[in-house]
């Protein structure tokens, strides 16, 4: 079987303060698009707090301020051009969730796209994704695999 270890499947959440600001969502969708990112699953979702308690459990009872603090500080530094690093606003309202590592991101997934099988998908789709057989669709606003003609 042959390695892909430039393809990686993550998760990515934009936060509130993005969905309510139609302007700055367009140009985050632009971005994600520029760089060259595909959108394989998208959802709007309206949590309730235990949602995001339940999303966010193995970080109950921990102090993180001084840490997301320095953190979006680094990002308006050090990549401004960044999503994290244009958008965030404050320390906790950084615009953005993004996946830490490939196991984190496999539990997000699962905890956003339940049907959605990555192991599966890298099988059968990373090949024509990595070879560029790709189209975005407007309508669905995600990457499809073009259909043969």
């Amino acid at each position: 079987m042959k390695l892909r270890s430039s393809l990686q499947l993550t998760l990515a959440v934009l936060k509130p303060d993005l969905m309510t600001n139609p302007a700055r969502l367009q140009s985050v969708k632009e971005k994600i698009l520029k760089e060259k990112f595909w959108i394989l699953r998208w959802s709007i979702l309206h949590w309730q707090r235990k949602d995001a308690e339940l999303f966010y459990q193995e970080h109950r009872g921990k102090f993180f301020i001084q840490r997301l603090t320095s953190f979006m500080s680094r990002a308006k530094l050090s990549h401004p051009d960044s999503i994290r690093g244009m958008y965030g606003v404050t320390d906790t309202r950084n615009a953005t969730h993004g996946s830490d590592s490939v196991k984190t991101a496999e539990k997000e997934m699962k905890f956003f796209f339940p049907d959605f099988d990555s192991t599966n998908w890298m099988k059968n789709h990373a090949d024509e994704f990595e070879n560029g057989k790709v189209a975005f669709d407007e309508q669905l606003q995600i990457h499809k695999v073009e259909l043969k003609k």
